[in-house]
């Protein structure tokens, strides 16, 4: 394997620890004639051993059937950060890169048939062997967007031809579906710690602006803004505002599900980590994927002064935010700052000369968003609009609408308040007692 990784460029990994560069160096150290073969040193056979357990841990992420190691290889080359990749995911289609990829595409093609059993034979188990073909996950990788996509991409390298096929076919995938793990992954969160990290968060892709009943005004809202930012025409930052449990967040995860194959992708940010806002827009200017990044229950204290910063990165930093990114706020509060009455007079002086000019900082951050939607509680009307639509999309049919209606208005008083997430909890409660059995235990069959 050695000579294989040896003719790699582009590719080359600079992590010494990496799967194929160890294998590579351990493959070195196997002798040519099986004649010659002596016991290997228990090091090696720990370190070989090793390898193949992170190929299983590659596997126990991505929930991959079929040939592991290829699938693995598949990972490599549509997620490593390089030039090459970084022109495919622009559309470059005459581009140098590609030549050189090409003179590397018969490299790949040779780890891709890698024949491990002399490996194993010398390390004296199937170590390997047992990560082929018939590996299987019992249909795992369905619903696993990302295992989905590696799986649907080493098919079709795997039955190329030919380098040049191969090559193609990989410069087809990216330039679909970007490059990095945006090309298999679609939401992502900022990990806590210390050291700058995006890791990939699970998608709901059963989430769609449907399951949001009623709120046509706002989603048409939402919608044409988005439309506008994939397009690349003028657009705005978007603030979801209103009452709790009225669909904000479901939106912003309907959003991501209803543009994801038009290279949709969602970056979450939590609240105390917006001082790492800008390494955020910097990872994502470097990619071809257009972001939005949300920010989930905004909302600023007297005290705080969060928002200070938040404010001078959408507009007043040097740099301009970059043009494949929208900023998505959800928030109980219009103005995301609280206030204070005495911030409503200028005859109040309580350490401030100009308590107007305090006041327009403070709603100055919440100006930057220039697409704001509203999201009110429902009418009882149409409350019972929601609970109907939810109870019916779920198979209910135990009760009548008038049974139904006036259980939904019982929970509602017990559980904060008329709107959509008392709705779907009351349902979900009502559907479990529906369909569980006589004796008390879960009907397996509902």
């Amino acid at each position: 394997m050695h000579r294989i990784a040896s003719r790699l460029l582009l590719y080359a990994s600079p992590r010494e620890d990496s799967i194929v560069n160890t294998l590579s160096r351990l493959s070195e150290q196997v002798p040519a004639k099986p004649s010659s073969w002596q016991r290997p040193s228990y090091d090696w056979v720990l370190a070989y051993r090793l390898q193949a357990r992170r190929i299983l841990a590659f596997d126990q992420a991505y929930r991959v059937s079929g040939n592991l190691w290829q699938a693995y290889l598949t990972f490599l080359l549509v997620t490593d950060d390089n030039p090459f990749t970084r022109a495919c995911a622009e559309g470059l289609r005459d581009s140098a890169l590609r030549e050189i990829a090409l003179k590397e595409a018969p490299a790949w093609m040779d780890l891709f048939h890698f024949d491990f059993s002399p490996l194993d034979t010398w390390a004296g188990a199937p170590f390997f062997a047992s990560l082929r073909d018939d590996w299987d996950n019992d249909g795992r990788s369905e619903g696993n967007e990302a295992g989905e996509k590696l799986v649907f991409l080493r098919e079709r390298l795997n039955s190329a031809g030919d380098s040049g096929t191969f090559m193609a076919l990989l410069a087809e995938f990216i330039e679909n579906n970007g490059c990095g793990l945006s090309s298999i992954h679609s939401a992502f969160r900022l990990a806590p710690g210390p050291d700058f990290r995006l890791e990939p968060a699970e998608r709901s892709p059963e989430i769609t602006l449907d399951t949001l009943i009623g709120y046509e005004k706002q989603k048409a809202q939402m919608t044409d803004n988005v439309t506008a930012f994939l397009r690349g025409l003028p657009c705005n930052h978007m603030l979801l505002y209103g009452d709790a449990g009225t669909g904000k967040s479901t939106s912003v995860k309907a959003l991501l599900n209803l543009y994801v194959r038009d290279g949709l992708r969602l970056v979450e940010v939590r609240k105390q980590q917006l001082d790492r806002l800008e390494q955020v827009l910097r990872a994502c200017r470097q990619r071809t994927n257009r972001y939005l990044i949300y920010i989930d229950d905004l909302s600023f204290e007297e005290n705080e002064t969060g928002y200070k910063h938040l404010k001078a990165v959408i507009e007043g930093g040097i740099s301009d935010l970059p043009r494949n990114v929208m900023l998505v706020a959800t928030s109980n509060r219009r103005h995301l700052v609280r206030e204070d009455w005495r911030d409503r007079s200028d005859m109040e002086h309580v350490g401030d000369v100009h308590r107007s000019d305090t006041l327009e900082e403070k709603l100055s951050l919440a100006s930057r968003f220039g697409c704001a939607v509203s999201f009110s509680i429902p009418s009882v009307k149409e409350y019972h609009r929601i609970v109907a639509a939810l109870y019916s999309r779920a198979g209910g049919s135990a009760l009548s609408e008038e049974a139904l209606f006036r259980q939904a208005d019982a929970w509602e008083i017990r559980h904060g308040g008329a709107n959509g997430r008392a709705a779907r909890q009351f349902v979900r409660t009502l559907i479990a007692r529906e369909q569980a059995r006589p004796d008390g235990k879960i009907n397996s069959n509902a």
